[in-house]
């Protein structure tokens, strides 16, 4: 099992300090484990996926509050994957 071999670890840094880190697929049995659980859970409520429907899949960290000007790093196994600085200054039409 390639996932039980290679486990990646993700972490967020916030202004350079780590808030939070762990597993990037928390669930045992990595993401293949997280696909049958959701087919599983449809099936049992009469869903079904269709061609071109989207899967959100939240975070495998928690949620954190940031302001204007904070810089954030979101790395995978050590190596920066994301990174942004928080502007609040923009205006966004929707």
């Amino acid at each position: 099992d390639v996932y039980k071999r290679q486990i990646t670890f993700l972490s967020l840094e916030i202004n350079d300090k780590v808030i939070d880190k762990g597993d990037l697929w928390p669930m045992d049995g990595g993401p293949l484990s997280s696909l049958n659980w959701l087919q599983k859970h449809l099936r049992e409520h009469d869903l079904k996926l269709s061609a071109g429907d989207v899967v959100l899949v939240g975070t495998a960290l928690g949620l954190y509050s940031v302001r204007s000007g904070d810089k954030i790093d979101v790395k995978v196994d050590g190596k920066s994957a994301v990174h942004c600085t928080v502007d609040t200054s923009l205006e966004i039409d929707y």
